[in-house]
């Protein structure tokens, strides 16, 4: 009897220890991805590490090309830097999208409204991140060439794309937000106050494009402000999804500790 009932105890001390089944097993992609969202937001924060030192304030809308040719030939060495290194951080705006979409989607199921929001967010990154980078490797494109035949063309033409671009890739990151925020409060796995910040920082960011409303100082101050409540909601999400991957390991790693 004795051996019968040692053998009765087993099963339940493996599978359920004294505090309950851990909430998600070891090595669950969950837990990475919760660290890749503020991994994401590190990455593309780093795009000013390139911005500040590097940048040069280009001639006014109404500049001859001659004076183009010389701004992007004396600056040649400076702007191809921030062009590459800004590029290469803004991928960091993609990472982050992927690991919120993982964890809304495990939360809410591959099926759901906020699955279909985080795909439609994800490929919304993708394209803004593309505009962006397409139009950072214009400049260097625009470096290399002056100096050359074609350069006062070409520089006038890139001015232009550039000045035109702008809203081009403001609009995509702001609709990015503007969805994944929606989908945050949808899924109700953040505090709210993180959705609502993104969505007021979308709708501000977004409603300051140029070409919608007609530059002006107003909607300067309007797209900063909206920039800024977008990064905070960015380093928000990162930060509480990693505590909270954090939360997870320790959970985990109490409850293989009673189970043995």
């Amino acid at each position: 009897m004795a051996s019968r009932g040692q053998h009765q105890e087993r099963p339940s001390t493996v599978t359920e220890p004294p505090d309950g089944p851990p909430a998600r097993p070891p090595g669950e992609p969950s837990i990475s991805y919760n660290r890749l969202a503020l991994v994401g937001v590190v990455w593309y924060l780093l795009e000013f590490a390139f911005i500040i030192p590097f940048f040069r304030e280009p001639p006014g809308a109404g500049a001859a090309p001659e004076e183009l040719v010389a701004f992007y030939s004396d600056n040649r060495t400076a702007i191809t830097i921030m062009a590459v290194g800004v590029s290469a951080a803004i991928i960091g705006r993609i990472a982050f999208a992927v690991g919120v979409r993982s964890v809304l989607r495990q939360a809410r199921g591959d099926s759901s409204t906020v699955a279909v929001l985080m795909d439609l967010a994800v490929g919304i990154a993708v394209v803004g991140v593309a505009v962006e980078a397409v139009t950072m490797q214009g400049q260097v494109v625009g470096a290399v060439m002056a100096g050359s035949d074609a350069a006062v063309p070409a520089a006038d033409a890139l001015f232009r794309a550039n000045a035109e671009s702008v809203d081009g890739s403001l609009v995509p990151f702001a609709l990015f937000a503007g969805v994944t925020s929606v989908a945050m409060l949808m899924a109700r796995v953040l505090p709210r106050w993180v959705g609502w910040t993104g969505l007021a920082g979308a709708v501000l960011y977004g409603a300051s494009a140029g070409y919608v409303l007609g530059a002006s100082e107003v909607l300067d101050l309007v797209q900063f402000a909206g920039w800024l409540l977008v990064i905070v909601w960015m380093l928000a999400t990162g930060i509480v999804l990693f505590r909270r991957a954090r939360s997870v390991r320790r959970q985990t790693v109490r409850h293989e500790d009673s189970a043995t």
